[in-house]
């Protein structure tokens, strides 16, 4: 019997594993993410099985912060997950995992990895067997099989002529990279060639006592994971490169249509009301169709998993208080009445600021877009337990029939609304679902057709701080009432490269508005860096997609000349994907602006780029 930790944040397969490893004779604990796991150590585990893809701390981080403490580092760790892609295992290699078993993984096999890691760490046998040190100082350098068919033997195996082998480096004993390769496929691990030999033997030893034939069987595995991982990356990036100039492509003319309307009320000469309301009117439905873009394109982050959140303690009271003054106006169209009993009464909680601020404002818009006229919306919430907190939004409109609640989390199921008056896209649902479990939480839905519905929302609460309160201003919004604007503080000469005319006519009418600025358009980057070098201006607006070179090069040029490395640079572009603000970023843009944006979001970036 030894006592076992299962990290996991699926209950039901969580429930799987106690199950098996109880009958087993095991004591096993049961942890929801790695932090849990972590905390709770002075428990003294003799064996770790942890899913790879957790909120809070996944697999990976747990295994690489046990294995770099001297205290736990011996604790078998395995790692057990629906990730087969061979980068995965390499990653699972790399953070010193000691075995790694697939979903839907075989019961006998896993029982089998379990005892045989036990019997290791027992015994102290942490290299391979009696003399394996002997014999792998003797081997340095050659080549080593995934799946040798009994312990100490050394030969190649493969499956249609793709042989997986592990080749150590010239320093393998010190811990130094080795390289593991399948067919003409390479793969660079952080770990000691003797580790790595380790990690396949005990998968090996499993496998052959159950009458398999190792060689055939993952062999055979690895090389059907290599296929569809090539066929997932290409699938992947052709969707990415599609998306990226889907949303270029359509934020650019949405840019001058927004752009322009804001500034057709001018102050010397405003629209009368009724003018103001139609205008109000297409700069609303320019909204809803750039949340639409954003929409589709969150939804696509998280799905490839190229969605990073940010998750840290958090006092929620400023970005709740946000959310609610974002939800006034819609709220007052609509005469839905917002009722608040949290106040300012919530904790700390480990989340994505950003991110929850995404997930009230969806709960909230579709709780006021559904309700009746004259009806309500109240916020509410309850502490389950000690460490999780739960958000109501409840609405007293038209509910949801039961037979339509299982359709409730599909992608653009609007569940027959299609065809009403009400705009959406059906995206709003799915993609909250799918951030709280990134940070941990889950989200549920009472309803009753005619009589409102309850959505609630989990979330995980710090209880190593308390929040400091202060106030929260709302962020900033599309619309057509005049803004005090802030202009720079002394005339500026700015430099616009841009090559669509219609974009640099909104810019120069923009600033005009904003005042004191003086600007001077190129429509190249090479025209752009020629300028600059001779005019010095004291703030760059570049474009990023441009003919020639892209603004991206143009900026990394630019940051690299002595006569511009101090000139301030602000992107300005269309290019609204997660990897296009990284990567501009790297080189040096002081800010990045999307299209469309704000005429406030530009007059503000640009008093705080020139100082």
């Amino acid at each position: 019997m030894a006592k076992l930790f299962v990290v996991e944040d699926s209950h039901s397969q969580a429930a799987l594993l106690r199950h098996l490893l109880a009958d087993a004779g095991h004591e096993v604990l049961l942890y929801s993410h790695g932090r849990e796991a972590l905390e709770a150590m002075a428990e003294n585990p003799e064996l770790i099985l942890s899913d790879l893809q957790m909120p809070v701390m996944d697999g990976l981080e747990l295994c690489a912060a046990l294995k770099g403490h001297p205290v736990f580092q011996a604790i078998p760790f395995v790692l057990v997950t629906v990730n087969g892609r061979l980068d995965a295992v390499v990653d699972g290699l790399n953070a010193g995992a000691d075995g790694y078993l697939i979903k839907p993984y075989n019961h006998a096999v896993l029982l089998e990895t379990v005892d045989a890691l036990l019997r290791k760490a027992r015994t102290d046998a942490r290299a391979f067997a009696p003399g394996g040190h002997d014999r792998y100082r003797e081997s340095r350098g050659n080549l080593y099989p995934l799946a040798p068919r009994k312990r100490g033997g050394v030969r190649e195996t493969g499956h249609g002529g793709s042989a997986f082998m592990v080749r150590g480096g010239t320093r393998a004993m010190t811990g130094s990279a080795a390289t593991v390769m399948l067919g003409d496929q390479e793969f660079r691990l952080n770990a000691a060639p003797e580790k790595i030999f380790e990690f396949f033997t005990i998968a090996n030893d499993s496998i052959t006592r159950l009458g398999y034939d190792p060689s055939e069987l993952i062999g055979r595995h690895f090389s059907e994971l290599l296929c569809q991982k090539e066929a997932a990356d290409a699938a992947n990036r052709a969707k990415s490169e599609f998306l990226s100039s889907m949303s270029h492509e359509l934020r650019t003319p949405l840019n001058a249509i927004m752009g322009f309307g804001q500034l057709l009320d001018k102050p010397g000469n405003p629209l009368d009301k009724e003018q103001r309301e139609i205008l109000q009117h297409m700069m609303d439905s320019g909204e809803h169709l750039l949340r639409l873009i954003d929409d589709v394109l969150d939804l696509s982050r998280i799905e490839t998993g190229h969605d990073v959140l940010d998750i840290k303690s958090t006092d929620p009271t400023p970005l709740l208080e946000t959310c609610l003054l974002l939800m006034e106006k819609p709220a007052k169209t609509r005469q839905v009445r917002l009722i608040d009993t949290i106040g300012r009464n919530l904790p700390c909680l480990l989340i994505d600021g950003t991110r929850f601020k995404q997930v009230l404002l969806n709960l909230l818009t579709n709780a006021v877009k559904y309700n009746r006229q004259g009806g309500t919306v109240t916020l509410r919430y309850e502490r389950h337990g000690e460490q999780n907190l739960r958000i109501f939004v409840d609405d007293t409109g038209i509910g949801i029939s039961p037979d339509k609640l299982p359709e409730l989390f599909q992608p653009f199921n609007r569940l027959g609304m299609a065809t009403s008056n009400i705009d959406g896209t059906g995206i709003g649902l799915v993609i909250t679902q799918r951030i709280l479990k990134k940070m941990g939480g889950d989200i549920g839905v009472h309803s009753e057709h005619g009589a409102g519905s309850t959505f609630w929302a989990d979330f995980i609460v710090d209880l190593s701080r308390q929040p400091a309160r202060h106030s929260a201003a709302p962020a900033p919004v599309f619309s057509v009432a005049q803004e005090d604007l802030p202009a720079p503080p002394r005339l500026i000469h700015a430099l616009y490269v841009e090559d669509n005319r219609g974009n640099a006519l909104l810019m120069r009418n923009i600033l005009n508005r904003i005042g004191n600025v003086d600007l001077y358009v190129t429509r190249t980057a090479e025209e752009g860096i020629a300028y600059a070098r001779i005019h010095r201006p004291d703030v760059i607006l570049m474009d990023i997609r441009l003919p020639g070179m892209d603004g991206v090069e143009a900026t990394r040029c630019l940051k690299a000349l002595p006569e511009t490395v101090g000139i301030p640079v602000v992107a300005v572009t269309a290019e609204a994907m997660i990897h296009d603000a990284e990567r501009a970023k790297s080189v040096g843009f002081c800010a990045y602006l999307t299209k469309p944006f704000s005429v406030a979001a530009l007059s503000r970036t640009l008093v705080e780029a020139v100082g």
